[in-house]
């Protein structure tokens, strides 16, 4: 069936996304030291091992300090809920959608610290012309600030997990949970394809950041090329296929406009 994600959650999913790490923060991590790695600068010696360190007055508090509980049936879920919102986080909120498959690909080693941000390799292995000989494409992507910082207390969380790989980034890539985790934030009847909810980050990249296709009336947009190529398209395909038509533009137009100056 067909799905309307309204903005006024998308353009507060990632504090949402926040809001739900935090309570699984509380539910299987024992005392409170994990609340500076949110709120302190953060010491990155080595991402892949989880060698971070914050400071706290006159001590240094390093993530692997930072006790969970064992992994068991009763917290179960909340476990689930955090590698599901590192699922989405990877999926789309690193900057363009990324296939669900290449997920499953990222490795601890596909992931770097720079600059207080976590940037992450995805390899795209989709082909064109079957034909054409081609070599998998490497895309980089960027999580903001928060979620960079949310990203480590979710990875001590998730290692405490049972893993088919030790280098995988991800314990197991669970679509189920991550369509569940949009299910419910979207208050939705059912759960979603992985599918709707790539064109919805493609869709949110056309709207924020649009190449305008046609003038006057509804408009159909395609983000830029940059951030249309996060997606792994390139802009022939998302003009095609991809492409988000915006109702009643020219109200849209004064809508932005005034909230640019101060509305």
């Amino acid at each position: 069936g067909a799905f309307t994600f309204v903005k006024t959650t998308w353009s507060t999913l990632i504090p949402r996304l926040l809001g739900k790490a935090k309570e699984c923060f509380r539910d299987i991590i024992l005392g409170d030291d994990w609340e500076l790695f949110l709120n302190r600068p953060v010491m990155v010696k080595n991402l892949t091992q989880l060698d971070v360190f914050v400071r706290d007055d006159e001590r240094q508090v390093f993530l692997q300090d930072v006790k969970v509980q064992d992994y068991c049936p009763l917290n179960h879920d909340s476990f689930a809920t955090l590698q599901a919102i590192l699922e989405l986080c990877l999926f789309g909120l690193g900057t363009g959608a990324v296939r669900f498959e290449e997920l499953g690909r990222l490795k601890t080693t596909s992931c770097q610290w720079h600059n207080s941000y976590v940037y992450y390799c995805v390899e795209s292995q989709k082909k064109g012309n079957i034909r054409v000989r081609q070599t998998p494409k490497i895309v980089e992507h960027r999580l903001s600030l928060s979620l960079s910082r949310a990203f480590l207390l979710i990875r001590r969380c998730i290692a405490e997990m049972p893993c088919t790989c030790e280098k995988s980034l991800l314990p197991s890539a669970d679509k189920v949970a991550m369509l569940a985790l949009v299910q419910e934030i979207f208050d939705f009847d059912h759960r979603p394809e992985v599918l709707q909810v790539r064109h919805l980050f493609t869709s949110i990249g056309n709207i924020i950041m649009p190449e305008r296709t046609s003038a006057g009336g509804d408009e159909e947009l395609v983000s830029s090329q940059l951030l249309t190529e996060k997606s792994g398209h390139t802009q022939g395909t998302a003009r095609r296929a991809y492409s988000t038509t915006l109702l009643d533009s020219e109200e849209a137009l004064y809508d932005f406009y005034h909230k640019s100056l101060g509305e």
